[in-house]
């Protein structure tokens, strides 16, 4: 069949079978693999997939060794008298989370939080720390940045820029940061803290050896840390769910592909870690009375009843006591049997009332 031969209902519809192919040829593999993931998840009854690369959550944060040392060398920032400080390591060891966990941490310095991009200009730069409290040209002069250092000192500010992405910034920002850690050394009003990758390092900050900056490097989990990263995820299971223990070797083969780190970590384990769960049911916990527990509490009267009757008919009724006259009337002396008896008939008060 031939173009000219197409009905004209017909290709429309072939023209939107055609769009739907194209579409589904150059998808990319990774928004499929976003798609199929969560199923395989779902399919093991988690409400959401607990291994995912997603900045809208605290799943990346993990407390690992490399981490808490990276926080505590960050937090000596006021104290360092260092204007520039690089936060370098690779891609996806988690140094966006330790930038967001250093900018909510208590300060003298007031914390800005930037996200590097080619058009954050020397402008812009300067104007996001100083909230567009003063005019700044395009490019700013050795002249401006003493004003604006102080302007700060003036108003006793202490401003700290926290640059995620810092090797997208253009070269013309990083001469900028460069003249200012030129101008004030310590970082007393302005500190500036660059979180880049290692290989992409400007060499006209990190190799001046006239400028004081200092280098912190975050490096990815250790086997150990793995371990327990896998375990902790796996913890957010539905209830009456749990898993058995992750094989070792499975363990070891994804620390050999991804070396620790994090992004690689999770994009690793939500596609193959799957294959190697079995969900076990956990034992229902039903509540049942067991009423055999409880029939020795229900027999108590019943028994204590029987016990009576079987002691009143053990033990006859004791003969009754003598009267006091009839004691008083005997000629011989009374025994120490009778003479108690008569103790206890005195002691009786109906008795005391009547012979009072």
């Amino acid at each position: 069949m031939t173009v000219c031969e197409i009905l004209p209902d017909m290709s429309s519809r072939i023209l939107i079978i055609c769009k739907y192919l194209l579409s589904e040829s150059v998808m990319p593999d990774a928004y499929t693999a976003q798609i199929d993931d969560p199923i395989s998840w779902l399919s093991l009854g988690f409400k959401v997939a607990p291994f995912t690369n997603t900045h809208t959550n605290d799943h990346l944060f993990f407390k690992s060794q490399a981490l808490i040392s990276t926080l505590n060398k960050l937090c000596t920032l006021d104290t360092s008298d260092t204007c520039a400080t690089l936060l370098v390591g690779e891609k996806g060891c988690g140094k966006t989370t330790c930038l967001r966990a250093l900018n909510k941490i208590r300060s003298h310095y007031k914390t800005i939080m930037l996200s590097g991009t080619p058009g954050l200009n020397p402008m812009n730069l300067l104007k996001s720390a100083l909230e567009n409290r003063m005019e700044i040209g395009r490019n700013p002069t050795t002249e401006d940045c003493i004003q604006i250092l102080k302007s700060l000192s003036t108003s006793k500010q202490q401003i700290r820029l926290l640059i995620d992405d810092a090797d997208q910034l253009p070269q013309k920002s990083i001469s900028l940061i460069r003249k200012m850690a030129s101008i004030q050394p310590n970082g007393s009003h302005l500190q500036f803290v660059l979180c880049m990758d290692k290989k992409k390092t400007p060499e006209d900050v990190s190799g001046d050896a006239q400028l004081k900056t200092q280098m912190i490097c975050l490096e990815n989990l250790t086997r150990l840390e793995t371990e327990k990263y896998l375990a902790l995820k796996l913890q957010q299971s539905p209830d009456n769910k749990r898993f058995p223990m992750i094989p070792k070797e499975y363990i070891d083969k994804l620390y050999q592909r991804t070396r620790g780190n994090l992004f690689n970590i999770n994009t690793d384990a939500a596609k193959s870690l799957p294959d190697f769960l079995q969900i076990q049911e956990a034992p229902k916990q039903t509540v049942e009375i067991d009423y055999y527990r409880y029939l020795p509490l229900a027999l108590i009267p019943l028994i204590a009843l029987t016990a009576t009757l079987i002691q009143k008919s053990a033990y006859p009724k004791p003969a009754p006591m003598l009267k006091i006259e009839q004691t008083m009337h005997q000629q011989t002396p009374p025994s120490s049997r009778q003479i108690s008896r008569l103790l206890y008939v005195l002691s009786q008060p109906e008795l005391k009332s009547g012979h009072s």
